[in-house]
């Protein structure tokens, strides 16, 4: 099982973040934030994918994710 854990700012806070592949997950990769499930990140045809499940995030914060992912793989 392969997992990326940083710390990341949000506002004035930080908080744990953990990217990781969920056993018989494929090539694919959970993002949690402090504990909690916020989307996941897998490869498609095109390349990475990332799948948010709140708004709180943005196309800038989805590439950052993407390439620490690449990085790995």
């Amino acid at each position: 099982m392969s997992k990326i854990e940083f710390k990341a700012a949000f506002g004035d806070e930080i908080k744990d973040v953990e990217l990781s592949q969920p056993n018989g997950g494929g090539s694919g990769y959970h993002i949690l934030v402090d504990k909690f499930y916020r989307g996941s990140i897998h490869q498609s045809i095109g390349g990475w994918r990332v799948d948010f499940n709140t708004d709180q995030f943005t196309a800038a914060d989805a590439d950052i994710l993407i390439d620490l992912v690449a990085q790995v793989n």
